[in-house]
């Protein structure tokens, strides 16, 4: 789910907004596969420990 609308395409530079989306799942394409837009998945958690193991063991391509 988007949580803010699409802006209009900036058509001098090309450019997007940045999008939040909202309810992701760790199994959903998006948490999968680098991305080469400006999206910025919201995965909710109950447990920290549990977001560093996830962040640690699977996904060190989000990591800068």
């Amino acid at each position: 789910m988007v949580s803010a609308s699409w802006e209009e395409i900036n058509r001098s530079s090309r450019l997007l907004a940045t999008q939040l989306i909202t309810q992701v799942t760790d199994d959903m394409q998006l948490m999968e596969e680098e991305i080469f837009a400006p999206l910025l998945p919201i995965m909710p958690y109950q447990d920290v420990d549990k977001v560093i193991e996830y962040i640690n063991v699977a996904h060190s391509l989000y990591i800068s």
